[in-house]
């Protein structure tokens, strides 16, 4: 303060601090609650703390000219090389603390306790800021302060260009590509289990219906001496599969007396898997037959032979045999003018397999169109033929159905 470098002591290498008689000057001063000092030493000391403008003694005149002053140069502050400077933000922590604290009602004790020791250094600021006790002064200041704050925003506002709240951040290509990619993973995961799900309760549903259809069966051998459901028993010269409404002629007209004579409703045997079944709840007025073969779900044991097989009933196991199944895709191949494969499973449960009532009145789920030794979809004579085939070493397709096959003694043949 003296100018002479003695009086300057050294707080260590490269730090400046006050000399003895300066610090003992500012304790008079402080002590004295910012009285001026008695010697030259203090008096320089109080002028030089009246420059920042923080002395009780100061003008009031001349504090409004150092706010206005210092508001001026706040503003100009604001612009470097004629652009907006970039605004002074606190850091992503601080700035969750302090929403944080707020929201918490400025309650430490509500915060997450991660940001704790963030909001003890928030509140000792608050702290330090209201600790000074309020002043008709202090509130001329503020009022100013604040009246400037205003008019600024009010002049800023008019010459910002208003701009769209960017996005947080931009959804890239890679981004996208790998959500695409995670949507096609899950999917191939849970659409095969939501349709296996699905053909389950199918083949459930349809094994009711073979449930149902026994019962009906039954109750019509007890009133027909044990016989299973028949409408006519010779060709008219036409192929069984020949299905025609008002004309008992295919072998389905069989198994349509069922609903025909009131054992059984056309929706009992309407297959869920097979899309143009008919599911009318009754049966229409002087039907003989379906409306279609596209109608049938089921296809039955053919009936144009004396060798019909008849109803046992619970209990039978001596003829146990099977008469009614998923319909047939060899018959539907064969009225197509296909090659037939024996070994296709019912596509009424999309080739899983196929359902079997047998005459006993049981049912059951097969994934192979095989009982035993016996082909339901196929006469035993083309099944023979296929057996020397495949005992000779030779491949040969036989000739699709002509619908003129019938089944031989105890030979399961279905059909439509």
């Amino acid at each position: 303060m003296d100018g002479k470098a003695h009086d300057h002591g050294m707080l260590g290498e490269g730090r400046a601090g006050l000399s003895p008689a300066d610090r003992a000057a500012l304790d008079e001063i402080l002590s004295g609650g910012w009285a001026p000092a008695s010697n030259e030493r203090g008096a320089r000391m109080a002028d030089l703390l009246g420059l920042l403008g923080g002395t009780p003694w100061a003008d009031a005149g001349d504090r409004g000219t150092l706010i206005d002053v210092t508001m001026a140069r706040v503003l100009r502050a604001g612009v470097v090389d004629g652009e907006r400077a970039i605004e002074a933000a606190l850091v992503p922590d601080d700035q969750e603390a302090l929403d944080a604290w707020v929201l918490g009602g400025y309650d430490l004790s509500r915060a997450p306790g991660s940001l704790r020791g963030r909001l003890e250094a928030h509140q000792a600021l608050m702290q330090a800021l209201t600790a000074v006790p309020p002043s008709n002064e202090r509130a001329v200041l503020v009022d100013r302060t604040v009246a400037r704050v205003d008019a600024w925003r009010r002049n800023e506002g008019r010459r910002l260009p208003i701009e769209p709240v960017p996005a947080y951040r931009r959804i890239r290509w890679r981004e996208l590509a790998t959500v695409a990619a995670m949507v096609m993973v899950g999917t191939s995961v849970v659409w095969p289990m939501v349709s296996a799900v699905r053909h389950a309760a199918q083949r459930t549903a349809c094994l009711g219906h073979f449930n149902t259809v026994a019962s009906a069966m039954g109750a019509y051998a007890g009133d027909w001496r044990g016989s299973m459901p028949v409408a006519v028993t010779e060709m008219a010269g036409l192929p069984w599969w020949a299905v025609q409404p008002g004309k008992p002629v295919a072998n389905s007209a069989n198994l349509f007396t069922l609903p025909r004579t009131g054992y059984a409703k056309l929706q009992d045997l309407a297959c869920g898997g097979n899309s143009t079944a008919c599911r009318k709840k009754e049966t229409p007025p002087n039907a003989w037959d379906w409306g279609s073969l596209d109608e049938v779900s089921y296809s039955y044991q053919i009936m144009f032979t004396s060798d019909r097989p008849g109803w046992e009933g619970e209990g039978g196991k001596a003829g146990r045999m099977a008469v009614l199944t998923d319909r047939s895709p060899v018959v539907l191949r064969a009225v197509r003018g296909e090659w037939v494969y024996p070994l296709e499973n019912s596509p009424n449960h999309a080739g899983r397999g196929q359902n079997i009532l047998f005459t006993d009145g049981s049912a059951g789920w097969y994934d192979r169109p095989v009982v035993g030794q016996d082909n339901i979809w196929l006469p035993a004579f083309i099944e023979a033929a296929i057996r020397r085939a495949l005992e000779s070493d030779e491949w040969v397709r036989e000739q699709p159905l002509r619908g003129i096959e019938l089944p031989q003694g105890h030979d399961v043949f279905v059909g439509p």
